[in-house]
């Protein structure tokens, strides 16, 4: 049996090296919003705010939404409002979230060529989400039969009556049946999508979506959750303790054997995440450290499997252990790009291959301080972040602009041609360095 000491857990957490062995490559959800004439505004538009920030901001997933009608002519929402759709359910790429709105509902339920292609689509989905009125969709389909599900308040008492073998839910934002999400009326789909952010990009994404919304009332809590993941399932039914002849010791090996059987398709990030937390609120460090760990394996771009290993080696008293990306940051505000640098090189010295900061978050920084007074600054930000991403054409991108508005060409050039290496397809690469074979020949 391995040690099972809070030192030697900690230890192995922090000095391991890491590698992406058994993380797939970072996922990109299709997320498909349905419009239809008489489509409820807020009902499509909230979600559709929810999702399209996060694709901006979470370092977890990729995430590309689209809207999709029965046909793709344009229709009218609220009566004032005409839009166009991306696709029609003809054209449209292929789907792992779709998201069906209230409003007109009926216009859907009597489209008999819709009505199938939901239920053709929703097995091959990895998530079908309503708001309002949308819930009589797969209700009309028996996609809710055996299930809980909720609507606006104003149609709670028709889904009760028309579909007895729903369990209909009052008050709640939302319910969440692992597969179908169903939530409440108008601004409950923002909740809904919240939610959906929260278990496929975790907490941190979904609180982080709601600030820059100034939704700053939505809370995890306002729903029900009507389902437990079937692999957290097996995991906490896995014993911790065997008998010895002092008693009942620990013993972890079997639940680590159960948690490296885990992988991304079992599991949302944000629900791995989410029972991490549980454990650490039950007193169980030694399980949540192997919990963050796991998350750390299956998605080693993300920073937050590495802060939340960092907080809970400090929260057992190890506090030798690398920044938060919240503390790095800071450093460089208050210490300056040097201090910054020096302590990064530390650490992945001790800690090889330990993130200390996600690629999007600094590059954000280094945007700050180059269109402001402190150029040399930002040029240090990309700098560090080519270091500890070395594959990113973005990365490389943003250290060529950094050195165009410094005015060094060459360098400029050296990185927008790197920047290209990496990805041929980067049109703002191509397109800056045609302007300066004009602009600026010859230096």
């Amino acid at each position: 049996m391995r040690p099972n000491s809070l030192h030697y857990l900690i230890s192995l957490a922090l000095l391991s090296q890491f590698s992406a062995a058994d993380a797939q490559q970072k996922r990109t959800y299709n997320v498909a919003i349905v419009v239809h004439e008489g489509v409820e505004l807020f009902d499509f538009a909230g979600p559709g705010e929810v999702f399209a920030a996060a694709a901006r901001s979470n370092d977890v997933a990729n995430i590309n939404v689209f809207t999709v009608a029965p046909s793709k002519e344009p229709v009218v929402s609220q009566t004032f409002l005409s839009i166009n759709p991306n696709y029609s359910i003809d054209d449209a790429p292929p789907i792992d979230i779709l998201v069906i709105p209230g409003g007109r509902t009926g216009v859907l339920l009597n489209d008999a060529k819709f009505m199938a292609w939901v239920k053709e689509l929703e097995p091959k989905t990895d998530n079908l989400l309503t708001v309002c009125t949308g819930a009589f969709v797969p209700a009309r389909l028996g996609l809710l039969d055996g299930l809980k599900a909720t609507t606006h308040h104003g149609s709670i008492a028709s889904l009760k009556s028309g579909y007895p073998n729903i369990t209909v839910i009052e008050e709640e934002k939302f319910v969440d049946n692992g597969h179908i999400i169903t939530s409440g009326g108008v601004s409950s789909g923002t909740e809904g999508a919240l939610h959906m952010i929260q278990r496929i990009a975790g907490l941190k994404a979904a609180k982080g979506v709601a600030r820059y919304m100034e939704y700053d009332h939505w809370s995890p809590d306002k729903g029900l959750m009507a389902y437990e993941n079937e692999a957290i399932k097996k995991l906490k039914s896995m014993s911790v303790t065997t008998k010895s002849r002092d008693g009942m010791k620990s013993d972890f090996s079997g639940f680590e054997r159960e948690l490296s059987n885990v992988t991304a398709e079992m599991v949302d990030f944000g629900e791995l995440e989410a029972y991490g937390d549980e454990l650490l609120e039950n007193n169980q460090s030694e399980l949540s450290l192997m919990v963050f760990r796991r998350l750390s394996e299956l998605y080693p771009w993300s920073i937050i499997p590495f802060d939340r290993m960092t907080e809970v080696a400090r929260k057992t008293g190890k506090n030798d252990t690398p920044p938060t990306e919240e503390e790095f940051i800071n450093l460089i505000k208050e210490n300056g790009i040097a201090a910054a640098s020096e302590s990064f090189e530390t650490w992945q010295k001790k800690y090889p291959g330990w993130k200390i900061f996600g690629e999007g978050s600094l590059n954000i920084l280094g945007y700050k301080y180059l269109y402001g007074p402190e150029i040399d600054t930002a040029l240090g930000i990309f700098q560090l972040i080519v270091k500890a991403y070395p594959e990113s054409w973005n990365a490389w991108d943003s250290l060529a602009e950094g050195y165009l508005k410094s005015e060094d060409y060459p360098m400029a050039r050296k990185y927008y041609n790197k920047s290209l290496k990496l990805n041929p397809e980067n049109t703002n690469a191509t397109k800056m360095l045609e302007q300066m074979k004009t602009q600026y020949a010859g230096q």
